[in-house]
């Protein structure tokens, strides 16, 4: 059996801030099984040339393509576009694009038999100037906000 390579994509930010949990990733993945690469999504670039994907790293062509790729960005496009070269992303990019946005991942639950927080989707200039009356108290969260930031208790409409 050949020996599996693969890339760990993270923004440069979030890596400082993730550099235990991204150690994990690199100390289990480097064995005799695999390799794995940390890979810095601030200096990989992905588009297309001459009709045909690309993919650069550090300004240069990526000619040996890694077998799978743990993407920790969130970039849906990014996944889609390795996906779309051959290459196994984790997460795919269709769990990116529903579970880094909270709205879908609502309307995702939804389908299924679990119970949830009753859950309404507004901008907030809308919602200010609809009156629409709560419950209080209420969570209020933006679709995007990841990491437990974003989130506030509103305990009235004061």
């Amino acid at each position: 059996m050949s020996l599996l390579n693969g890339w760990l994509i993270y923004s440069k930010d979030h890596y400082n801030i993730n550099t235990p949990f991204a150690r994990r990733f690199l100390d289990s993945g480097n064995n005799s099984k695999s390799s794995i690469k940390l890979i810095f999504k601030d200096e990989l670039y992905y588009g297309i040339e001459s009709k045909s994907l690309c993919l650069k790293y550090r300004n240069k062509n990526v000619s040996e393509l890694p077998d799978f790729v743990i993407n920790r960005t969130i970039d849906p496009l990014l996944s889609r576009h390795l996906e779309a070269m051959g290459i196994k992303v984790f997460n795919s990019s269709q769990i990116a694009e529903i579970c880094n946005d909270k709205g879908r991942t609502y309307l995702e639950v939804s389908k299924l038999d679990i119970p949830m927080v009753d859950t309404l989707f507004a901008d907030k200039d809308s919602l200010v100037k609809s009156g629409l009356i709560f419950d209080y108290p209420v969570v209020v969260k933006t679709t995007g906000g990841r990491g437990g930031k974003e989130v506030m208790l509103a305990s009235s409409d004061v």
